[in-house]
């Protein structure tokens, strides 16, 4: 009788087994198909340049680069000399919370055959803060020490950046290096 016993106990395993094996069957057919019903078409490539998508409305306007010259006491190193007084941010009126990024260029960046490529983070060498200055115009940052073997022109450009949105570029200054 024990015998018996053990011999269903084994036909009940077995059957549970098989129950099991097929339940999750189901589940691993069924649950890509879950899946494949919940994705959505991904959104078109002009979704993200919606100004309503983006953090600020409107775009603040850029500073304007007064001067760029060498220092005086190691002329390798650029400084540029910018005001950002009519740099604005159109969401809160005012420049208290611009970050100034600053971009060069060993060739001038007027033959460029797209706009575009005045943001490019090649040319991308660093950013100051409105904060950094509290509101003291003009500004100076140190961009920056030339290698020494250079020699040429060199041509800068600044964009202001909201948090969201980054501005037209500044006019551009160029400064040679003899």
């Amino acid at each position: 009788m024990i015998m018996s016993g053990a011999i269903f106990c084994i036909r009940m395993m077995a059957r549970t087994n098989d129950r099991l094996r097929m339940m999750i069957a189901g589940a691993v057919i069924a649950l890509p198909m879950v899946f494949v019903s919940c994705i959505h078409d991904p959104v078109g490539g002009g979704y993200y340049l919606d100004v309503e998508k983006i953090k600020g409305g409107e775009k603040p306007t850029p500073p304007a680069i007064q001067t760029v010259e060498t220092d005086v006491a190691d002329p390798l190193v650029i400084i540029i000399t910018f005001t950002s007084s009519g740099a604005i941010d159109p969401d809160t009126g005012n420049n208290s919370g611009l970050y100034y990024f600053i971009y060069y260029l060993d060739a001038d960046p007027a033959f460029f055959e797209d706009e575009g490529e005045y943001y490019n983070s090649v040319y991308y060498v660093g950013y100051t803060s409105e904060a950094a200055f509290n509101g003291k115009d003009p500004k100076s940052v140190i961009v920056g020490k030339v290698n020494p073997a250079f020699h040429g022109a060199l041509y800068f450009w600044m964009t202001s950046y909201d948090g969201g949105r980054e501005s037209d570029h500044s006019n551009v200054v160029s400064i040679v290096i003899p």
